[in-house]
């Protein structure tokens, strides 16, 4: 159960660079903090460093972690639908089952991150680093991967429905056993990518034939 944090202590919470001396109630805001099953709706980390932070089971909705560093934070099974994680650095956090669907992560750093099993729906990580990534079994339809990087990225089993993947380094990536139905990859580079098993229809880009 989620802990209701009540709005005035939101309104009161002066977030500073020195993060010793910012807190949200009984969340204290620094890297590595608890935060887990908290209601943080809306609430404004821009900048913030939250390096290896606990925000596990909890509501997110809204939140801004703009040029936020979040490396190795868990945000396992989190709500985090519209947040705004552009140019945060996010490499090897932990999104699995998360709720992100809308996010933005334009040019956020996402090197090795989890995001298996994570709804994604309709969002945006253009320019995105997204090396090493696992995207297995997500729910992916119309998230814009343009320009982003997905070397050995692994898709296997997600749902990449109208998904736009156009001008991205796919090398060496894993689409087996993925929906590619009207997905466009036109541009993306497309180097011993695995196809095997993927369903392509109307797919832009796509290899002519799966691999075998």
């Amino acid at each position: 159960m989620l802990k209701t944090i009540p709005l005035v202590t939101l309104l009161f919470c002066t977030l500073v660079f020195g993060q010793e001396k910012t807190e949200v109630s009984n969340c204290r805001i620094r890297p590595g903090t608890l935060c887990a099953e908290m209601n943080l709706n809306g609430i404004n980390l821009q900048g913030v460093d939250l390096a290896r932070a606990q925000f596990s089971r909890s509501n997110l909705i809204g939140a801004n972690f703009r040029r936020a560093n979040l490396t190795e934070a868990d945000m396992e099974l989190s709500d985090l639908r519209r947040t705004d994680f552009s140019n945060a650095t996010l490499s090897g956090a932990n999104f699995r089952a998360a709720n992100l669907v809308d996010a933005k992560f334009q040019n956020a750093d996402l090197k090795s991150a989890n995001l298996e099993d994570a709804l994604m729906g309709g969002a945006d990580f253009t320019g995105a680093d997204l090396r090493g990534v696992d995207l297995s079994a997500g729910e992916l339809a119309s998230v814009t991967f343009r320009n982003a990087k997905l070397q050995r990225a692994n898709f296997s089993d997600a749902n990449l429905r109208e998904a736009e993947l156009a001008g991205a380094n796919l090398t060496g990536a894993n689409f087996s056993n993925v929906i590619l139905t009207n997905a466009n990859l036109k541009g993306a580079i497309l180097d011993q990518a695995i196809f095997d098993g993927a369903y392509m229809a109307g797919c832009t880009g796509c290899p002519t034939r799966q691999t075998e």
